[in-house]
């Protein structure tokens, strides 16, 4: 409603309207004190807040309204829709003052409006967020990097009010002091106001200088261990007839007896309940958890608070399996339980429900990485409902790993190729790259899983971090969300749905799932997910979709570009050089691989984090140049396309290099790049004029196969037909009526030379053309290619020829086929990249 009225109209209708709902509160002895106009940062108002108060019985009646399409309402307002900065939080009061302060001028925050607009009277600037337990629903965030002194009131309430705010604050790195309350004199709930009171009963007037020079003190956070007991790991928490301690040496549940006596019961081993989790919505409330397991291991955990329902099965599980020890008696896990759901925090942390990029921060399953010299208005914390199957994993040292396996295996492309595809998953979002697989094929032995396997020892165990393509849609829609900006393995492409697998690979590139039903009847979004994917098998994707008398397309063939090794001699490798033989060479590189795994992945996501905007910066300086350097001359467009997912994969190795990660020398990923970009492409069908291709090769398969038994001979200047036998061309007294029926399925006729019996032409009936040649493929198509490429005899502007046959008097209209097409170089004629792509390797980076 206010959208056609001004703002002092707008403060009008809302003090009238404030003014009606205050009626009753009036006539019960109540009298009405104020209006609070909150507004976003440019004037226009958010909601209001009317107070009126009892006098007699010190009550206070606080409601809130806001405008709606029909006038006021009762309540708060959309904040997404009204204040959408705040990301559904609530506006600071006043605004608009603290977004327009002089600079270095400090901000007061206190306990309500009406001590704020008393602080604003005297020309301070002022605001609040209405007390304790408001702090977290209000955006603060204007307030970050400010000079901020905090007035509360003088009582517990006050102090948590204090406390919530200050850290909150700290963490938006605002210098903060507070005002010293000991030597005002205030009574228990004492406030500015109150103070002032206090000085008006002594004659004095009090002014902004008098505020300023109160004596204040400089915040200092608090320690978590600041008070506690030696031994003690967090405050105990009171519960029913006892409390919950948490000791070095487990939590426990002191328990008070009838007798007086304390006995205490062991719930499991330490565990800290460190903040209360929520989305950006305030939905999917949850707990963050801390522990260290037996191996010295630390592990934080979101575990969000729906799983607490039940018996808890379900989270206890998790966390054994992680190394938490619960004890077993029934008494003991449902006190486990209370712990977890009731320790009282004020830490809040921002859950999300899928790994990479969050801003220039990167959320795995149990750790999330920044830069550690930003401050962040909140922790992000990775938290899901359906359990945490983490196989982000790390053992070891990037010394050991980088000198065992990324160093030996730099002599050979296409392993370094596969390594530096693990890297390549995290920069899809900054260089803004759709995802995309690559299938390495070969028979066995041939070192498809040595691949697969340095690969995935770059983020954890060689053997457990890849998954299978044995799995429905479904799963593997979850399976690529839960690598989300990252890198995802599937073994075995043999063991893939035939019949769904074409289009599991436009979902695994094109980064969406399906859309749902959830159980609230309530369609879920699709999951979504950006990953770049290698996968490996025996047999190649178009030999699966063949088995079922299916094609690959085109779009299908360049998200999953195949890169054979069956024409190496090593395989997978480029030559025998630190082991006897190829075989003991993969051996190597594995043992090696499972004593060092997951260490050059943290170190990536280090390095990135560490200036993500500055790596961006240089990653797509490197992707536009190396892309300009992998893409052949003039290439098509989907060659184009393949070609910028290679460039991405060598940014990545090249990055990771800088990085001091790999050990490799510079420039030696690109070069690796480079080589298995030409191997793919040079054994790729689909380049060039690819469907002239295809129809050449058809119609050439046609004539090798059918040449003697389906066409009728004729002898060059001859009117008669020969049917079947052509040794018997020439003999008038052959019976031809007889060879006809030998002529089965006739197409047409073969001409030939009288005397040398050679072939001259082939006379092709239109209909037949259609039918028997041009399958899959449109006849007026096929008639242009094959009389572009010269295999057709043609009248003027036509692509048929008027011949002569012994069924007709006058000349019929024939598709007339020279014999070129048996010497024809198809492939030479059709595609481009036949020769050695001229990439090179000297460029600069």
């Amino acid at each position: 409603m206010t959208e056609f009225l001004d703002y002092q109209e707008v403060q009008e209708q809302a003090f009238i309207h404030a003014q009606k709902l205050a009626e009753r509160e009036v006539k019960n002895g109540y009298q009405f004190e104020y209006l609070f106009s909150y507004t976003d940062g440019h004037g226009m108002p958010v909601y209001w807040k009317v107070r009126a108060k009892n006098y007699h019985t010190g009550d206070k009646w606080i409601r809130v309204f806001s405008s709606g399409e029909r006038g006021f309402k009762f309540g708060d307002p959309d904040f997404n829709e009204l204040y959408p900065i705040g990301q559904g939080k609530k506006p600071l009061y006043a605004l608009e003052q603290v977004l327009n302060l002089a600079e270095k001028q400090p901000i007061y925050i206190v306990e309500g409006e009406q001590k704020a607009d008393f602080l604003n009277s005297m020309g301070l600037i002022a605001t609040t967020c209405g007390g304790s337990g408001n702090t977290d629903k209000t955006d603060i965030k204007p307030l970050a990097k400010h000079d901020i002194v905090i007035w509360a009131d003088n009582d517990k309430a006050g102090t948590k009010f204090f406390n919530e705010i200050a850290q909150q604050l700290d963490v938006l790195g605002c210098d903060i002091r507070y005002i010293v309350l000991d030597g005002l004199n205030l009574p228990e709930k004492g406030d500015v106001m109150d103070w002032a009171d206090l000085r008006k009963q002594q004659g004095l007037n009090t002014t902004a200088s008098d505020i300023t020079a109160l004596i204040t003190a400089q915040y200092q956070p608090p320690s978590p261990s600041d008070n506690l007991p030696d031994g003690m790991l967090a405050e105990p928490m009171e519960w029913e007839n006892g409390s919950f301690e948490v000791h070095d040496k487990g939590v426990f549940y002191i328990e008070k007896l009838k007798n007086g006596e304390y006995r205490e019961r062991f719930i499991s081993s330490p565990i800290l309940v460190t903040a209360k989790t929520r989305d950006n919505t305030s939905n999917n409330w949850g707990r963050l958890l801390q522990w260290q397991d037996d191996a010295f291991i630390h592990h934080n955990w979101a575990v969000p608070n729906e799983l607490f329902q039940g018996d808890g099965t379900e989270s206890r599980k998790a966390l054994s399996n992680q190394g938490v020890i619960i004890t077993p008696d029934r008494r003991g896990r449902e006190l486990f339980q209370i712990y977890l759901m009731s320790y009282p925090v004020d830490k809040f942390a921002l859950c999300v429900d899928s790994v990479g990029w969050h801003g220039h921060r990167y959320v795995l399953p149990t750790e999330t990485y920044s830069n550690p010299a930003t401050k962040h208005d909140e922790v992000i914390v990775y938290q899901r409902t359906d359990g945490l199957d983490n196989r982000f994993q790390f053992k070891g040292e990037l010394e050991t790993w980088k000198n065992g396996v990324s160093l030996l295996l730099e002599s050979h492309s296409k392993l370094v190729f596969s390594v530096a595809c693990a890297f390549a998953g995290q920069l899809l979002e900054p260089l803004n790259q759709q995802g995309g697989g690559f299938h390495i094929n070969g028979t066995s032995s041939k070192g498809k899983s040595t691949a697969i396997y340095l690969a995935c020892s770059v983020w954890g165990h060689p053997k457990e971090y890849y998954r299978t393509w044995r799995s429905t849609g479904n799963a593997l829609e979850q399976t690529a969300f839960m690598h989300n900006d990252g890198f995802l393995v599937l073994d075995e492409i043999g063991e893939a749905s035939a019949k769904d697998i074409g289009q599991t690979v436009y979902m695994l590139a094109n980064g969406q799932g399906k859309a749902r039903m959830a159980r609230t009847a309530i369609t879920k979004a699709p999951q979504q997910w950006r990953v770049l994917f290698l996968s490996s098998g025996e047999k190649t994707f178009k030999e699966i979709l063949n088995e079922i008398g299916q094609t690959a397309k085109l779009g299908q063939e360049i998200r999953l570009p195949e890169i054979s090794l069956d024409a190496c001699e090593y395989g997978v490798f480029d030559l025998v050089d630190f082991a006897p033989d190829a075989s003991q060479q993969a051996n190597m590189l594995y043992e090696n691989s499972i004593n060092a795994y997951g260490v050059a992945g943290k170190a990536w996501l280090e390095y990135l984090t560490n200036d993500k905007g500055q790596i961006t910066e240089t990653a797509l300086k490197m992707y536009q140049q190396f892309k300009a350097k992998i893409t052949p001359d003039n290439a098509q467009g989907h060659i184009a396309r393949v070609a910028s997912r290679f460039a991405v994969v060598a940014v990545a190795g090249e990055l990771a290099t800088q990085a001091n990660i790999t050990g490799w020398k510079k420039g030696r990923a690109l070069e690796a790049v480079i080589s298995v970009f030409k191997t793919w492409l040079n054994s790729f069908e689909m380049v060039g004029d690819f469907e002239d291709r295809q129809i050449l090769q058809q119609v050439r398969a046609f004539f090798e196969a059918n040449g003697n038994s389906r066409f009728d001979t004729l002898i060059e200047g001859n009117k008669r037909a020969s049917y079947g036998n052509s040794d018997h061309a020439d003999d008038a007294n052959t019976d031809t009526k007889s060879f006809r029926e030998k002529t089965m399925y006739r197409v047409g006729y073969k001409v030939v030379n009288a005397q040398q019996r050679e072939t001259l032409r082939y006379l092709f009936f239109k209909e037949q053309f259609k039918q028997e040649l041009c399958t899959g493929f449109d006849p007026k198509k096929v008639a242009k290619v094959l009389k572009k490429h010269g295999w057709l005899d043609c009248a003027n502007g036509k692509t048929t020829k008027q011949e002569r046959t012994p069924e007709s008097k006058n000349p019929v209209w024939l598709y007339v086929f020279n014999t070129s097409m048996f010497s024809y170089d198809i492939e030479k004629a059709t595609n481009p990249y036949t020769d050695d792509v001229n990439t090179g390797t000297t460029i600069d980076i």
